[in-house]
């Protein structure tokens, strides 16, 4: 699973809107350590600073502040830690939640296993068809093959939220399934 979490800061002068961001982030990636997700699993996918400006009847009237957002995705090899994740972050600051992902580390195994399953059934069709034509199949004179990409089912989760409380609960996250799907076409000779 990937999640992505952010850190929103506001503070009077730039200084200080940088310096509590990174404190915070500092305190989430400690929280991340805690949980043995290694530093290699988190990376910064965003990062913004800007004025917060004033306007008037007349106009600009001047910067409030400024704010910092710093976002990281955070990739949790057990999915059954995702929620442990989303947690320890939300209570390490984390004012943001922007989604997650779900994905499989090792796709060839279940593309394989597709492929293999494809074959067969293309098999079983040009037996069948050739059955039906009064013809016996022959030998396997081309085959071609398009590799399908995941398809997710079940809820995702996802949105961006802000939480506020002292005691955050785990939420419960549902990973739902992903399909790998292998086409192949075969051209078989027949006689």
């Amino acid at each position: 699973a990937t999640v992505q979490v952010g850190v929103e800061t506001f503070a009077e002068n730039v200084e200080e809107a940088t310096q509590t961001n990174q404190a915070t982030l500092e305190t989430i990636m400690a929280a991340m350590a805690e949980l043995g997700i290694a530093p290699e699993n988190i990376q910064t996918t965003n990062y913004n600073l800007w004025a917060d400006q004033r306007h008037g009847e007349d106009g600009f009237e001047g910067i409030r502040g400024y704010w910092v957002s710093n976002q990281v995705s955070i990739t949790v090899l057990d999915i059954n830690q995702t929620g442990e994740v989303l947690q320890a972050a939300t209570e390490a600051g984390a004012n943001n939640i922007f989604g997650i992902n779900f994905s499989v580390s090792d796709p060839a195994v279940l593309e394989s296993e597709a492929r293999a399953h494809a074959m067969a059934d293309a098999e079983a069709r040009a037996t069948e068809l050739a059955e039906l034509s009064g013809l016996n199949l022959g030998q396997v004179k081309v085959v071609s093959e398009v590799l399908g990409q995941p398809i997710p089912f079940g809820p995702m989760g996802g949105g961006g939220f802000a939480m506020a409380e002292s005691a955050i609960p785990e939420p419960g996250i549902s990973p739902g399934q992903l399909s790998f799907s292998v086409q192949v076409q075969v051209t078989y000779a027949a006689e």
